[in-house]
């Protein structure tokens, strides 16, 4: 399977799932997440179809489910992806991170959408900033929550290795320092062992 293709299927699935009257949908708005939900004749419309494509195109690992990591390389020098949707001024730019997580919460439109909040875009699997070495950022909406930055550092690079012995809620996640692959052992709460072929624990 290409890179990404389970990324697009995934994506388009979770925005399909979402009530057409959300105000996510609509005509593009300066400072605004909104676009339209479906394809336009006009195939050079931004659209929410065509944007989640482009990103799912982007995807620089091999994930085979929505459990794993789904990689981008980070185009901000802060380490994090950023996504456009207005060609004027910097309030048409999300962190794709934040962006994504609106399609599995789209409750979490309105957190998305002022550029004041105080909520903070966790990243579960500690994959939410490129450095050093490292070049990509997990986008996975499914690795994301929201929640306060006190919590955010906490959880940050989470040193207790293992769901039986994590105490955040939710649980952080686990997965392959290289490949992103969700590690299944350490994800589970009533393991303390690998039991699998993956050498999780």
């Amino acid at each position: 399977m290409q890179p990404g293709v389970m990324v697009e299927a995934e994506l388009l699935a979770l925005l399909e799932s979402i009530e057409p009257t959300h105000s996510m949908f609509g005509e593009l708005c300066e400072g605004i997440l909104r676009m339209p939900r479906e394809d336009s004749v006009d195939g050079r419309k931004l659209t929410w179809p065509k944007k989640l494509r482009a990103l799912a195109k982007d995807v620089v690992n091999s994930p085979i489910s929505i459990n794993d990591c789904w990689f981008v390389l980070s185009n901000k020098d802060d380490g994090y992806h950023e996504t456009k949707i207005s060609t004027t001024g910097s309030t048409g730019k999300y962190r794709t991170h934040r962006m994504l997580r609106v399609l599995c919460q789209p409750a979490a439109w309105c957190i998305v959408n002022d550029r004041t909040t105080a909520d903070h875009a966790i990243h579960r699997c500690g994959r939410g900033k490129a450095a050093g070495k490292n070049a990509a950022t997990c986008i996975n909406p499914y690795h994301v929550c929201f929640a306060d930055c006190s919590t955010n550092q906490d959880t940050k690079g989470c040193k207790y290795g293992a769901a039986f012995l994590c105490p955040h809620t939710p649980c952080c996640i686990w997965v392959d320092a290289a490949s992103g692959r969700y590690q299944p052992c350490r994800n589970d709460p009533t393991k303390t062992r690998c039991v699998c072929s993956l050498g999780c624990l």
